[in-house]
């Protein structure tokens, strides 16, 4: 009489013990994708600091071409060295900074990404969560097919489409496939 609610106990304590060894995967592949991340930050910072000295050389430059000594008749116009030296300096800039500001929209890129696909596995857990430790309580849902697809089919994701109606991403999908299949016959 009693072996039940010890087996459901058990259940639930192994059940727990491989979401936390699953977070802690996760948890050390993300820290991995961070250290990554974190050595082009700051091999880019690296090389931002050597374009500011390079940058300063070449005011200094700039500079000592000023202070040269005009000759007899004072008509030096130094205006066309100027413009060639800013040509020549915001050219190495923008030659060095594109590197980093792609660099850093890709990771934006996958920082957005990876936030989805965690929100997603989270959604998915904790539904399971749910039916685990009380299974009576979740009942059958029935969704509008048609909803589903013209969702689908307007660009939106299977976890936005799992959000706004409130179910989790897996029943989605299995509705997504099931719609393929009634269309192939």
């Amino acid at each position: 009489m009693y072996e039940l609610p010890i087996l459901l106990n058990i259940a639930i304590g192994v059940v727990l013990i491989l979401l936390i060894f699953y977070f802690y995967a996760k948890d050390n592949d993300n820290f991995n994708k961070f250290k990554k991340y974190d050595l082009i930050i700051n091999d880019l910072t690296i090389e931002l600091t050597k374009l500011k000295k390079a940058f300063r050389e070449y005011e200094k430059g700039y500079a000592k071409i000023s202070n040269i000594q005009k000759p007899k008749d004072g008509k030096v116009d130094y205006s066309i060295v100027q413009e060639l030296i800013k040509k020549n300096v915001n050219t190495h800039i923008n030659d060095a900074l594109t590197p980093f500001l792609d660099s850093v929209c890709d990771i934006d890129i996958s920082i957005k990404s990876l936030k989805g696909s965690v929100d997603s596995r989270l959604e998915d857990i904790n539904e399971k969560i749910r039916y685990a430790v009380h299974p009576k309580q979740i009942s059958k849902k029935h969704y509008d097919d048609k909803k589903i697809e013209e969702l689908s089919k307007n660009g939106k994701q299977k976890y936005e489409i799992a959000k706004e109606l409130n179910t989790n991403k897996g029943e989605v999908d299995f509705m997504l496939k099931m719609a393929k299949l009634r269309k192939k016959d």
